[in-house]
């Protein structure tokens, strides 16, 4: 009698123990189906290195502690993953007012320091594993208005030869330098060797590859207001033979040279023949000369070898609508990217199939804490990339960057602005890829209730017994 009561007692209880048991039991299953399903995603620490910059921006910005005097590093899709890619410590040059960059062959950054008292090229290794690009030894400064001669004054565009000669292009001056690779003026005095022999009279500072409109008349040639320079090699094997073009800001033209003779071989593009309203930055992409112009807010085009220009972007594309461009470059994915000055944002274009016009629009950078001058691509054009918000599930392509001062890794709400993106790219902090346990949690979920219904049938025999 004992015995019935007890299994009698033991049955009558034993549901609701049994409920009781079994909301943890499937609480835990469920908890650890979860998490398994989960996919793990790496995030920057301490200790992991800095992802890569895809884009180096400079900015207009002033005197010390005015605007931003650095240049800062950008990923493929916007977010800023170096705020200080210049070193910038009490022994290093005291930046403002960057305009141009250039890497050399050897790697160095070369970035064109603007201040009128303190007109400097500066030199910068490659960086270290905290994106930071250390100062070339002994000062980082490769050359100065002190040092390579009067031509050097206010430098606005850099471009490197074939030979490993650099030319500077300077706004006060009026003239584009010729730099050896270690800093020197060439020629050591007076101009290169073609305006020497059309020009003799000429008193040209050291190193002038081509000369100011107040030494040399500008329809033969002189410089009126150089901006934007770019060096296109010939591609002839075993020569240095190569052609520089400059915008020139005041003569409204883009004016082309021998870059290691100096001759005036004529201009390429004009405002009385192609709309030009000063012109500031210039690109080349699939053999076609590309440039924006500040007084019309638009971009041109020119083909190299027929001579056809078309305007590429002008008035509004997909509402935005640039505002003094000045900087300008493409891509990995092949899109056209251009610094809106007085917007502070930065547009990528997308072209028709023979780069002649756009077809899309979208903002790649916005609200800028300064003016944006220099755009300098890091990936080559045609390596891929995706389109910023092309993919529903990836982060927007427009993103926000910090106001001087703030912590370039963190949004308004104190959220990180690099976790989502590169958690969406599949790509870690440190650049390595993330990790989803997909099949192995689908493994250890079975598993776990495998374990679980064999509880259950075990407590069900006991209960018979």
């Amino acid at each position: 009698m004992r015995t019935v009561q007890a299994r009698g007692g033991r049955g009558r209880a034993f549901r609701p123990v049994l409920r009781r048991g079994a909301a943890p039991l499937f609480a835990a299953l469920a908890s650890a189906a979860l998490l398994a399903s989960s996919p793990t995603v790496t995030t920057a620490s301490a200790s992991t290195s800095t992802p890569t910059a895809a884009w180096y921006l400079s900015f207009h910005g002033g005197a010390a502690g005015s605007g931003v005097n650095q240049v800062y590093g950008y990923d493929s899709t916007g977010v800023l993953v170096q705020p200080a890619v210049l070193a910038s410590g009490p022994s290093d040059p005291v930046l403002a007012e960057l305009r141009g960059m250039a890497v050399t062959p050897s790697g160095a950054l070369l970035v064109a320091n603007a201040t009128e008292d303190d007109s400097t090229v500066l030199q910068y290794g490659p960086t270290d594993a905290d994106g930071i690009r250390p100062i070339v030894p002994p000062d980082g400064i490769l050359a100065s208005g002190t040092t390579a001669g009067a031509g050097l004054a206010h430098p606005y565009g850099l471009a490197t030869l074939p030979s490993g000669d650099i030319a500077v292009s300077s706004q006060d001056s009026q003239v584009v330098t010729l730099l050896t690779a270690d800093g020197q003026p060439d020629p050591a005095s007076g101009g290169a060797p073609w305006w020497s022999s059309q020009h003799p009279d000429a008193d040209l500072p050291p190193g002038t590859l081509v000369p100011s409109s107040a030494d040399v008349p500008a329809k033969d040639g002189g410089l009126v207001a150089p901006r934007g320079i770019l060096i296109v090699a010939s591609g002839d094997a075993g020569t240095d033979d190569a052609t520089l073009y400059v915008a020139d800001n005041g003569a409204q033209a883009v004016r082309s040279y021998d870059a290691v003779t100096g001759e005036f071989l004529g201009d390429v593009l004009t405002a009385s023949r192609d709309g030009l309203g000063s012109p500031v930055g210039l690109a080349l992409h699939d053999g076609r000369l590309y440039v924006t112009s500040e007084g019309t807010d638009d971009v041109t085009s020119v083909d190299l070898s027929s001579g056809t220009t078309h305007t590429v972007v002008s008035g509004k594309v997909d509402h935005l609508e640039l505002d003094h461009p000045s900087g300008l470059a493409f891509g990995a994915d092949g899109r056209l990217y251009v610094a809106s000055r007085v917007a502070q944002q930065v547009i990528a274009y997308t072209l028709d199939a023979k780069g002649d016009s756009t077809t899309k629009a979208a903002v790649f950078l916005d609200r800028l804490p300064d003016q944006p001058e220099q755009l300098l691509g890091l990936l080559p054009a045609g390596l891929g990339g995706a389109e910023p918000g092309s993919d529903p599930g990836a982060p927007p392509g427009v993103v926000d960057s910090p106001p001087a001062g703030a912590d370039p890794r963190t949004g308004p709400s104190g959220t990180s602005t690099v976790a989502p993106a590169l958690a969406a790219t599949g790509l870690a902090a440190s650049g390595s890829p993330t990790r989803s346990d997909g099949p192995l949690a689908a493994v250890l979920v079975l598993c776990l209730l495998g374990a679980g219904l064999a509880l259950l049938a075990a407590s069900r025999v006991g209960r018979r017994l």
